[in-house]
């Protein structure tokens, strides 16, 4: 017997025998059910990015007690091979660089009967990566940058980078690769930018990952004094060294020792006695570098 519907059937089938013309008594008996065919419907593709949460499948029919099998032919997605029932939100998965299709077929079933299953696909999308080189650098104020590399395992990514702090000399924004500029500070004190960039592919964002610029202020110097004269064994002033920053350092050199001060030192040069001893007047020229963190200032 065969039932195309979705209903349960009952039957009485009565037997007459005959013979010779001579009808027999009836009997009956009764089939008192078909089992319908079950029907599952098809249901939607789904297209998500490697991490994302899918959405449930919620096998449907017009038959409500039918059971629905199904099976996974690519169980790298997150998804086991088989399962019945629905199949609730999960995370999926794709650890390749390469869209990864999964082809799920759900079978009806209902008393021992099967129906004709329906296929559906799970596609999931790769997350891209990024590497950056170099991570961090560390200049004075004025000199050239490195050139700062975006590159990733899947070819075709884009490189969408911010930078918080633009006055190193560096816009606020850009895509890809960063290349070489003349990095400023002009505030006195060490500044740091910090380069976000999130690497994009076909529509799937992958982790942020970070450089590093620090870039030293360059110092100035004040000298107490100019141009001084002295006659022999008289002892001069001090000569204090002063900057738009306390931490520098301040290196001088001597062109003449003749006068009594060494050829070098750091520092602020404390009086000393003045000496002449030819009949000659001697002139000594002092250099004062500042210096921070690592930086020559302007000379004076």
């Amino acid at each position: 017997a065969q039932n195309p519907g979705n209903t349960v059937i009952s039957a009485n089938i009565i037997v007459t025998p005959e013979l010779d013309g001579c009808v027999g008594l009836p009997e009956s008996f009764a089939i008192t059910t078909v089992d319908p065919i079950p029907v599952v419907l098809d249901p939607e593709d789904q297209l998500h990015c490697a991490g994302d949460m899918t959405n449930d499948v919620i096998f449907t029919g017009p038959n409500p007690i039918t059971s629905f099998i199904w099976t996974n032919d690519n169980t790298s997605i997150g998804l086991p091979a088989s399962g019945t029932g629905d199949i609730n939100s999960f995370a999926i998965e794709n650890s390749s660089f390469g869209i990864q299709d999964a082809t799920i077929t759900v079978t009806p079933e209902f008393n021992g009967c099967f129906g004709n299953p329906e296929t559906f696909v799970l596609s999931v999308k790769p997350v891209p990566n990024v590497f950056v080189t170099p991570v961090s650098q560390e200049h004075c104020s004025g000199e050239l940058s490195e050139e700062i590399f975006f590159t990733g395992d899947i070819a075709g990514t884009q490189y969408d980078w911010v930078n918080d702090n633009i006055s190193i000399g560096l816009g606020p924004n850009g895509v890809g690769d960063i290349p070489p500029f003349t990095v400023d500070n002009t505030t006195g004190v060490l500044q740091t930018a910090t380069i976000s960039v999130v690497p994009t592919f076909d529509g799937c964002e992958g982790d942020t990952e970070l450089a590093t610029i620090i870039v030293n202020s360059i110092s100035t110097v004040v000298i107490s004094s100019g141009i001084d004269e002295y006659c022999h064994n008289e002892p001069t002033i001090d000569y204090n060294f002063n900057g738009n920053n306390g931490s520098t350092v301040y290196d001088w050199t001597n062109d003449n020792t003749s006068i009594g001060l060494p050829a070098s030192g750091s520092g602020d040069i404390s009086s000393f006695v003045t000496s002449n001893t030819t009949f000659e007047n001697q002139v000594a020229t002092i250099t004062v570098q500042p210096v921070l963190n690592g930086c020559d200032g302007i000379v004076e």
